[in-house]
């Protein structure tokens, strides 16, 4: 019986809800212009994943990288910001970046550069409101740096920002964790609380 009880918690651990993982290639080459792009906005709804600018029709837009000095860290494709570039919708290319999640994630990361900046960055997460966890980041020119979060009662939203003298700001490769599901933490609970009672009968 402890066996079962053990394999039964094991599995629970090893699968628990689904990781997101975007590369921004999934659609295929995006266009390389700003002027023939829009925002990004609800692609990844699937996943349950939106995206957000700071006006309506602002924003981040998925570019390809052959007019940037820095190559997408994953196929071609990344999500950039040119403040100030007008996008085929009429918005303004235009920081910071909102990503909101259809259920609580544990922890998130994504990599960022200036391209050809010297970049401050930051990622905060939020809970219902609430600022629960941040972090900030510095990479040189045409590099890429990590920003990532964790928070171990989840977050609901996400806000990208960065600071430098073009800009010019590029996200790749995000993924994200969800908080265990309620069933696979029942399992876990009635595991352990199985465990408890076979140790107190011996």
């Amino acid at each position: 019986m402890r066996n079962i009880t053990l394999i039964a918690l094991a599995v629970a651990v090893a699968a628990p809800a689904h990781a997101i993982n975007i590369t921004f290639d999934e659609a295929g080459l995006a266009p390389n212009l700003f002027s023939n792009a829009n925002p990004l906005r609800n692609e990844y709804a699937g996943l349950g994943v939106f995206f957000a600018g700071p006006t309506v029709l602002g924003g981040g837009a998925i570019l390809n990288d052959i007019t940037w000095n820095v190559q997408a860290t994953s196929g071609r494709n990344f999500l950039a910001i040119n403040q100030g570039a007008v996008m085929a919708n009429g918005g303004i290319a235009s920081l910071p970046q909102a990503i909101s999640f259809s259920t609580l994630q544990a922890s998130a990361s994504i990599r960022a550069s200036g391209d050809d900046f010297d970049t401050n960055f930051s990622m905060k997460a939020y809970r219902a409101g609430n600022l629960v966890e941040t972090d900030l980041e510095f990479t040189a020119m045409q590099t890429w740096t990590t920003l990532s979060v964790s928070v171990a009662g989840g977050f609901d939203t996400l806000f990208l920002d960065g600071v430098n003298q073009g800009g010019l700001f590029l996200f790749d490769d995000f993924n994200a964790t969800p908080v265990p599901e309620p069933a696979t933490m029942a399992v876990l609970a009635a595991g352990a609380f199985a465990m408890l009672r076979r140790r107190k009968k011996a």
